[in-house]
């Protein structure tokens, strides 16, 4: 039976968000909660959510786990308590996640971007949900959000909210109405033909490599952070990525940026190191041209240069709304 009408409270990883451990005495039973939950989190969680959504796995955080394999397996802890009257929303395309399913006490459905026996992309305007023996379809989306990562998670959000009760007219309004995140792709400046992207939220390798691989155009990217520690292993995949975009130059700072430029040393790729973000995004705009796109895609935190990710967003559009 679809609900409606229903109140829900929501929050996640990011400080802006308002905080809910002292709402829980408001909450009523009926009542939906939606939560993003870090990996920290999930060391300690002693419960699993009703409906839990796992996107995408890989490397990342390996200075708090000490390998990836405990990541992985820090990862895997939001479905152990779950039972089989709950749902477990996976990603057939991550091997880690589709892993999952294995060991998994609740319901399984799967999202892909490849799998038509999953939930998935009928169209460029449709999503075909597979529910038993009928077929529901998610019609006339035009999103906001672009990128094959925002596909997914696109995918992901559909089953969830279709699980919980949602009815296909109001997932349809949600996707399409759904403007991105701040700090994720944002689109900060159309300057003379050259656009400006804030993706200072990219933390991770895999979030770099899927802000490279949403652009055709000319791209310029400015990469690169602080972290304790940090490894290669993390950074693998940023090679491919590399070479299947059409980057035009790479503009790195930070401890991050000089590990990215040992990976990409050996490519014909144009890579110059910046002491601080300011240097760069002005270099950045000295070399571009109509038509190019210049992203800041960190794929690091930012310890040492800004107080978190917020701050360096924050900057890079002021940089970048005062450019001449």
């Amino acid at each position: 039976m679809r609900q409606t009408k229903k109140k829900v409270w929501f929050s996640g990883n990011d400080r802006t968000l308002t905080p809910l451990a002292d709402k829980v005495l408001e909450m009523e039973k009926n009542d939906f909660l939606v939560l993003e939950v870090s990996n920290r989190q999930l060391t300690l969680t002693s419960a699993s959510p009703h409906v839990a959504v796992v996107t995408n796995i890989t490397p990342n955080h390996l200075d708090d786990h000490g390998s990836f394999k405990n990541y992985v397996a820090v990862k895997e802890n939001i479905l152990k308590f779950q039972s089989k009257n709950d749902f477990a929303v996976l990603n057939y395309d991550n091997r880690y996640t589709k892993g999952f399913a294995k060991d998994s006490k609740a319901q399984v459905w799967y999202f892909s971007l490849k799998n038509k026996r999953c939930i998935y992309w009928s169209g460029d305007n449709e999503i075909t949900i597979q529910d038993f023996s009928k077929k529901v379809k998610i019609e006339r989306l035009k999103p906001l959000i672009f990128g094959e990562h925002n596909k997914e998670n696109i995918l992901a959000a559909t089953i969830a909210s279709y699980l919980a009760g949602a009815s296909s007219q109001h997932i349809e309004k949600g996707i399409n109405t759904f403007g991105g995140a701040k700090h994720r792709l944002e689109l900060v400046r159309d300057y003379k033909g050259i656009k400006y992207y804030n993706d200072s939220q990219s933390t991770s390798s895999d979030s770099l490599c899927k802000a490279i691989e949403s652009f055709s155009q000319p791209l310029i990217l400015i990469a690169g952070g602080f972290r304790k520690n940090p490894k290669k292993e993390e950074y693998k995949d940023i090679l491919q990525s590399v070479k299947k975009g059409n980057i035009k130059k790479i503009l790195l700072i930070g401890l991050t940026g000089k590990l990215i430029a040992d990976i990409l040393k050996n490519t014909k790729i144009d890579l110059k190191y910046f002491d601080s973000l300011d240097l760069a995004v002005m270099d950045s705009h000295k070399i571009s041209s109509r038509g190019d796109v210049i992203v800041m895609s960190p794929g690091a935190e930012s310890f040492g240069m800004f107080k978190d990710y917020r701050e360096r967003g924050k900057r890079f559009c002021d940089l970048v709304k005062k450019l001449k």
